[in-house]
C-alpha cells in the first residue's frame, strides 16, 4: 500500500503538501523526519487537533517548512491564509521545471477552535440569528433536493434530541456568533481556493490540470471544554491565556478563544442527516 503522494513522487511529478501533515506513508503519521523523503515541499503542522490557534504559534503544534521547524509570526498570521500562500509558491516553482506536479492543499478550517478574521465574521453577523437552526435545515433540505443532490423522497432527520426547538433556544446571540465564525471559517477557505484555481491559470495548467475537493466526513462527537493552560503553562506560547468552553461568556473568533460550534449547528451542516 501506498500513498498518492508516495506513487506520484516515483512517477516523476513535483510533490507539494501544505496544511495538516496526518499521513506521509501508509504505515506512518505525523513524523516530520518522512517529509523530505516523499514531498518535494511541504508547509503545515504535524498535529491532530486542527491546527490550534488559526491566529498564534501554541505548544505541541509543530510547524514544519520544507523539513525544517517553521516560527509563527507574532502578528499578520492566519492559518488559511499562510497555507495558501505557500501553496501559491510551490505552484510556481513546480511550473517553472516544466514537468507534471501534485499539490495537496489540507486545510484545518473549519475544523475547531471557532477562529476567523473579524471582516469574514461580519459577513454573517446577524444571518443565523434571523434564521435559527431549525428554518436553516428546512431551508437547506429543501434546496438540496431542489438541486438533486438526495432524493426528492429522502426525508429530513429529526432535531437532535439534545437540541431545544430555536424558539425556546437560550443565548441566541450567541449561539449564532457560533455559526457565523464557522460560516467565516469556510468562506477565507474559499478564497483561497479561489488564490489557488488562479495560480494554476498563471502557470499555464488550467487545461491540463485536475483539481479534487474533498471533505472528510469529521466522525468524531468530541467537545473540548479541558483547560488548555496547565501545570503553569499557558497554551499560548506568547503566554496570553486560552478561554475554553462553548459558554455564552466567551464569545468566539478571537486567538484567545478555543470555542466549538456544537451539536445544534454540527445538525444544520449534516443535513439532511443528524
Amino acid at each position: 500500500c501506498v500513498t498518492i503522494v508516495e506513487l506520484l513522487k516515483q512517477a516523476g511529478y513535483s510533490t507539494n503538501v501544505v496544511g495538516r501533515l496526518d499521513m506521509v506513508t501508509a504505515d506512518n503519521w505525523h513524523d516530520p523526519k518522512m517529509i523530505r523523503r516523499h514531498v518535494d515541499h511541504f508547509f503545515g503542522s504535524t498535529g491532530h487537533i486542527g491546527p490550534g490557534n488559526y491566529f498564534k504559534a501554541v505548544r505541541n503544534m509543530h510547524f514544519y517548512l520544507d523539513g525544517k521547524p517553521y516560527d509563527i509570526p507574532a502578528e499578520g498570521f492566519y492559518n488559511t491564509d499562510a497555507l495558501t500562500d505557500y501553496a501559491i509558491r510551490f505552484i510556481g516553482e513546480a511550473a517553472k521545471s516544466g514537468g507534471p506536479f501534485f499539490l495537496y492543499a489540507a486545510y484545518s478550517a473549519p475544523h475547531w477552535p471557532l477562529h476567523a478574521k473579524p471582516t469574514d465574521i461580519a459577513k454573517y453577523r446577524g444571518t443565523y440569528s434571523k434564521l435559527g437552526w431549525d428554518e436553516l435545515r428546512a431551508r437547506r433540505h429543501k434546496r438540496l433536493r431542489k438541486l438533486g443532490l438526495i432524493d426528492a423522497n429522502c426525508p429530513l432527520s429529526p432535531r437532535d434530541r439534545r437540541v431545544p426547538p430555536w424558539k425556546n433556544a437560550p443565548h441566541k446571540e450567541w449561539q449564532a456568533e457560533r455559526m457565523a465564525v464557522y460560516a467565516a471559517q469556510i468562506d477565507c477557505m474559499d478564497q483561497n481556493i479561489g488564490r489557488i484555481l488562479q495560480a494554476i491559470r498563471k502557470a499555464g495548467a488550467e487545461r491540463n490540470t485536475l483539481v479534487l475537493f474533498l471533505s472528510d466526513n469529521g466522525p468524531s462527537d468530541q467537545v473540548w471544554t479541558r483547560p488548555l493552560d496547565r501545570k503553569g503553562k499557558p497554551w499560548r506560547l506568547d503566554g496570553t491565556p486560552t478561554r475554553v468552553g462553548n459558554k455564552p461568556a466567551i464569545t468566539p473568533g478571537g486567538p484567545d478563544t478555543f470555542v466549538t460550534y456544537g451539536p445544534p449547528w454540527a445538525n444544520v451542516s449534516n443535513t439532511p442527516l443528524r
